[in-house]
């Protein structure tokens, strides 16, 4: 467990339950890529985890996309409070991320 000292709302924060490991991404219905992620771990103020996007079938030009996933305590919260299933959210946000990211560039997508 961790305490956020420097947070005027202090609290206990604990790794997600949900992974991204193992998720399709898919174009209308067709699955083009699965995800393979790492673990989360307490990295700067937010549970960061290493991903990687491998399509299922390489077609010409479509390559891996390494990225880090980041989500903090408090977009955690929120999605708890509201009913937010994060595994759904979380692959539709990756989804997103991926259609406009760069091969041989490893980026990090903030989860909202």
């Amino acid at each position: 467990m961790v305490t956020l000292s420097n947070s005027s709302k202090s609290f206990v924060t604990t790794q997600p339950e949900w992974t991204l490991n193992g998720a399709l991404l898919t174009h209308g219905e067709e699955a083009v890529a699965r995800v393979a992620q790492g673990p989360f771990l307490w990295i700067e103020g937010a549970w960061e985890a290493d991903v990687s996007i491998l399509p299922v079938e390489v077609p010409e030009g479509m390559e891996s996309i390494r990225l880090n996933v980041r989500v903090t305590p408090d977009t955690l919260r929120r999605w708890r409070d509201v009913g937010i299933n994060p595994f759904i959210e979380a692959r539709a946000q990756l989804k997103i991320h991926w259609q406009s990211a760069k091969a041989g560039r490893v980026d990090t997508l903030t989860l909202l």
